[in-house]
């Protein structure tokens, strides 16, 4: 009835047979994991959106939802969030600088000059002191300090451990 099949000497029939099923499970197998594969390709295919990567705002969007984008945003948030509270108090020492600035001016503009370099500093401080929006007694001795530089150059007196002449005769 069916045909039989003449094996090598020393073959055993139960090999061979074990052979062929191991082999017809595979490819049966591999076709099996093939359709499973295209199957979910197909389900992605369906769930993907089409991205035309040549508009940027479609492009925005898509990346807009991605996890990454969203850790990245947040990222940034925190830290604009850190620097803007450093730029205050960054803004804030910046002024309290400047006043102390404005403060060290004053006091030098009050020292009392005992060489002509001396006064020629206090003058460029007065100048220093005006151009920052120092205001009241500082404008005074400010002017002060130029008349009295005008004075001496005038007089050519640039001892200062003596008063002026004209100081003299107004005593």
């Amino acid at each position: 009835m069916y045909p039989q099949i003449e094996f090598p000497e020393g073959t055993d029939p139960m090999v061979i047979a074990l052979t062929f099923i191991v082999i017809s499970l595979i490819i049966a197998g591999s076709a099996v994991i093939k359709l499973w594969l295209e199957r979910a390709d197909r389900r992605s295919e369906e769930r993907t959106e089409k991205i035309d990567l040549t508009n940027r705002e479609a492009l925005d969007h898509v990346l807009e939802n991605t996890p990454t984008m969203s850790e990245v945003k947040a990222k940034l948030d925190r830290d604009y969030h850190a620097i803007s509270e450093h730029a205050e108090r960054i803004d804030t020492l910046q002024e309290t600088v400047d006043d102390m600035y404005l403060s060290q001016l004053r006091a030098r503009l009050f020292a009392h000059p005992r060489s002509r370099v001396e006064h020629e500093e206090l003058l460029e401080v007065a100048q220093k002191y005006i151009e920052l929006g120092g205001n009241g007694l500082g404008h005074v001795r400010a002017e002060w300090l130029e008349e009295r530089y005008k004075l001496r150059l005038t007089m050519d007196n640039w001892d200062y451990t003596r008063p002026l002449e004209k100081e003299e005769d107004e005593g």
